[in-house]
């Protein structure tokens, strides 16, 4: 086997690593040397390409190209980041801590299972709702989350893959959890949307999941109830909503966004069968007949709350899925060009100027690196590095919160370790 050129890496923390692209179609993986397996790297890169599809197909766009290697976007294994995974929130790059890409890697390489977080951080890469359906002046963050949450699944089903453990739990048993939130929710009467999503809390369950999984569980639901064409209509409808003002703007704007997406007016469902406090008037262009999700029975868990992934054999889950459609495999090289799908993205450039990000992005401003990412004297593959002008926000992944710290309320702490 022989190595590309070496690549000097500059992490979010300003660290710099020698580090060795494999390049897909619309991600590029930069690991170290003790990494380098074509045949892995391939299935991987594949899978990561298929979700990155899948992502820009349901939210009709691609992130603010940030973090960047021959304009695709960079995921690459370092020591230490924000978190296991960390990503930019709506701009490109993600990094995964050097034991979270080893469970990927060794769940692909030996058992053909996919550790989920490199799925769910491509949710932070992909989120662009913030001022549309996010709570105003959250402290939890729910709803940020919540999108990455359930996309992670979508994204996964998309790319045909299949998930590693879950903190030791079965994935599909996971999954099968997170959907059962809403039957749990609807099962106690004293909740509702202001007891629960408001202040991030969520109820009783056997694997502790939070508010953000009772978010991901409401949208179960509707994809259960009016399919995969509503998984690939939401976001886009959600991105045209007003900007909100408030957070009843928030609700409103999904709410709407939600009708749109199933093709009828959804108000009464959330307003009195999910206790959310919807004032909206029947959404323009929608019937106004209310249909409610039909009511499947709860999957029966044997899920128990881990902290540490192990590495377990999969069961079957009894959760009723739905199959997204398969995305098509891209081309797989450890070169090539790049064949995004988005036109509006800034064009990559071979020289050593910054690449700055749109002037419609909405990233928090932040202090940039001073060092920009740089080739090595032994490279010859074309190399773009950071922009200087404005740093969009990290996100820290949830698993990597100990145990005893309430996960939604620490995800814009920057700085959280296993």
């Amino acid at each position: 086997m022989t190595l590309p050129p070496a690549y000097t890496y500059t992490a979010f923390d300003q660290s710099t690593h020698q580090l060795y692209p494999y390049v897909g179609d619309h991600v590029a993986l930069l690991v170290p040397e003790s990494y380098y397996d074509e045949t892995t790297l391939a299935r991987i890169t594949t899978a990561i390409d298929k979700a990155y599809s899948f992502y820009a197909q349901a939210t009709g766009r691609e992130p603010n190209l940030y973090y960047q290697f021959n304009g695709r976007s960079t995921i690459a294994v370092v020591p230490d980041s924000c978190g296991g995974g960390c990503g930019f929130l709506g701009s490109t790059g993600i990094e995964l801590e050097t034991p979270t890409f080893d469970l990927l890697f060794r769940g692909v390489s030996d058992r053909n299972q996919f550790d989920h977080v490199v799925f769910y951080e491509l949710g932070r890469n992909f989120w662009f709702y913030e001022n549309k359906i996010e709570y105003v002046n959250s402290s939890t963050g729910d709803i940020t989350t919540g999108f990455a949450v359930f996309m992670r699944f979508m994204a996964m089903e998309a790319a045909g893959v299949t998930g590693g453990p879950f903190n030791g739990t079965d994935f599909a048993v996971f999954q099968s959890e997170v959907e059962r939130m809403l039957d749990r929710y609807l099962a106690d009467s004293s909740l509702n949307w202001a007891n629960t999503l408001q202040i991030g809390k969520a109820p009783a369950n056997p694997m502790n999941l939070g508010a953000t999984d009772l978010f991901a569980s409401f949208l179960f639901k509707l994809r259960a109830q009016y399919g995969n064409k509503f998984v690939l209509a939401l976001w886009q409808k959600v991105g045209q909503q007003p900007v909100r003002q408030t957070t009843q703007d928030a609700i409103n704007n999904f709410v709407a966004a939600a009708s749109l997406a199933a093709g009828e007016d959804l108000t009464t469902l959330f307003a009195q069968e999910w206790r959310w406090p919807v004032t909206l008037p029947p959404p323009t262009g929608t019937p106004t007949v209310t249909k409610t999700p039909t009511k499947t029975a709860p999957a029966t868990s044997t899920a128990t709350a881990t902290k540490t992934p192990t590495k377990t054999a999969s069961a079957t889950s009894t959760a009723t899925q739905t199959t997204l459609p398969p995305v098509a495999t891209p081309t797989m090289t450890p070169t090539g060009t790049n064949t995004a799908m988005s036109t509006d993205l800034p064009t990559p450039t071979a020289t050593d100027t910054p690449v700055p990000l749109p002037a419609t992005s909405t990233a928090t401003a932040t202090p940039v690196p001073a060092d920009p990412i740089t080739p090595t004297a032994s490279a010859t593959t074309t190399l773009v590095v950071l922009p200087t002008a404005t740093q969009p926000t990290l996100s820290p992944e949830l698993t990597d919160i100990p145990s005893g710290v309430n996960h939604e309320q620490t995800l814009f702490l920057p700085l959280i370790r296993r």
